[in-house]
């Protein structure tokens, strides 16, 4: 598999982090993270406010690369229709939050392909397949942060609570 470095975004309700992940090659088994950077959130302000900043974060890192960057992969707070990248809901302390099209509006700022998860999903996700739990047949992720959320992950896929919910 030939290197491919992606710009990644994590989108709290107190912090935005955005950097380069690099996979393959010369990221070798694990994903190699770079180039770094917080930015608070200002949740307060508003969804409109909260997502100009996510977008001047990513065309930042992608500033800062030194390859070319096949993408963008978020996590945010909020529940994620991971299928869109929208924001189906987000409580009080993500004011505005629920309703942004994440993924769209990220694609269209940047030119490039964007996917979005909910943080705490993406958290799992890459615990089964990279961290924790990457010698197990599944395993469990609970997190406490400013809010708190859970799920359930496989190496190869996740089993999202959000699915059942979209079928009905």
């Amino acid at each position: 598999m030939e290197q491919m470095t992606t710009a990644a975004v994590d989108i709290g309700g107190t912090k935005i982090a955005c950097g380069l992940v690099s996979i393959g090659e010369a990221g070798g088994a694990t994903p190699v993270v770079s180039a770094v950077e917080k930015i608070p959130t200002e949740a307060a302000q508003d969804g409109e406010h909260v997502l100009a900043r996510v977008i001047s974060a990513v065309q930042a890192a992608l500033e800062r690369a030194e390859e070319p960057v096949a993408g963008v992969g978020i996590s945010s707070a909020g529940v994620v229709d991971p299928r869109t990248g929208d924001i189906t809901f987000a409580n009080e302390l993500m004011p505005g939050w629920g309703g942004t099209k994440l993924a769209a509006a990220v694609s269209e700022a940047c030119g490039l392909p964007c996917r979005v998860l909910n943080d705490v999903h993406a958290h799992a996700l890459g615990e089964a397949r990279w961290g924790g739990g990457r010698k197990a047949s599944s395993c469990l992720v609970v997190a406490a942060g400013t809010g708190i959320g859970g799920a359930i992950a496989h190496p190869t896929s996740l089993t999202s609570w959000f699915k059942a919910e979209v079928e009905k």
